[in-house]
């Protein structure tokens, strides 16, 4: 008799799709593109748009790129930049001074 067995991993949630829009040079038209986690865009992409790295994308939760366009479009994702530094608050009135 066989006993069921427990998965070896969990299970995953839907997976996050970064989505960028750019002005192709040629046409003049809006085109959506895939982009990694650091922002690069893919070889033929970058060769044919002209940029290598993008500092804003638009995170949509979807299983394929074609859900993933349709929900960009609708104006839904979270919006994500990069290299924007947040200013830490002071802690007292000492390190404002020695900041000076």
């Amino acid at each position: 008799m066989k006993t069921k067995r427990a998965p070896k991993t969990q299970a995953r949630g839907t997976p996050v799709v970064r989505v960028v829009a750019l002005k192709n040079p040629r046409t003049g038209k809006t085109v959506l593109v895939r982009a990694a986690k650091d922002g690069h865009l893919g070889k033929r992409d970058a060769t044919h748009l002209g940029v290598k790295r993008v500092s804003s994308w638009v995170e949509v939760e979807a299983a394929s790129w074609a859900e993933a366009t349709k929900l960009v479009r609708a104006k839904q994702g979270k919006r994500v930049t990069v290299g924007r530094k947040v200013a830490k608050p002071a802690a007292n009135k000492e390190e404002i001074r020695r900041a000076a």
